[in-house]
């Protein structure tokens, strides 16, 4: 079967004017919008009038939370929570069996050992090359 598209006889349409139903809705947006912008500066006004009797209390309560042991203890707890979720032990990679195994070297002593292996075989393959075109 053969098929044949012949797509000389698309055609687009023409883009048509914006009716005025389109542009009442531009109009009505653009109202809205100046609006938006009349209330929060309204919101803003009034909220600013509060602004230094909140920033007194917060301050005020503030001072007082920083000089009290809760204040340390709650810091010291978060610094050595975040250390120990870091250092990946919160993850359960091992097994139950596997608690009672020596530990396992550190990936970095892994990697290592495979890079230290590998320049070494790297600088022998190297120079074994070197020596065969001298030698022949």
């Amino acid at each position: 079967m053969e098929y044949s598209t012949n797509f000389h006889k698309l055609q687009t349409k023409k883009p048509t004017k914006p009716r005025k139903h389109h542009r009442q809705l531009r109009k009505i947006a653009s109202l809205l919008r100046y609006a938006e912008v009349c209330v929060v500066l309204v919101l803003v006004s009034r909220l600013s009038i509060n602004l230094p009797s909140t920033l007194k209390n917060t301050t005020e309560c503030f001072r007082n939370f920083m000089g009290s042991p809760r204040f340390v203890f709650l810091l010291g707890n978060v610094i050595i929570i975040t250390l120990f979720a870091q250092s990946g032990q919160f993850s359960s990679n091992h097994s139950s069996s596997a608690k009672h195994a020596p530990p396992e070297p550190a990936d970095l002593y892994l990697e290592f050992l495979q890079n230290t292996t590998i320049h070494q075989k790297l600088q022998l393959h190297l120079s074994n090359n070197n020596r065969k075109p001298s030698q022949v």
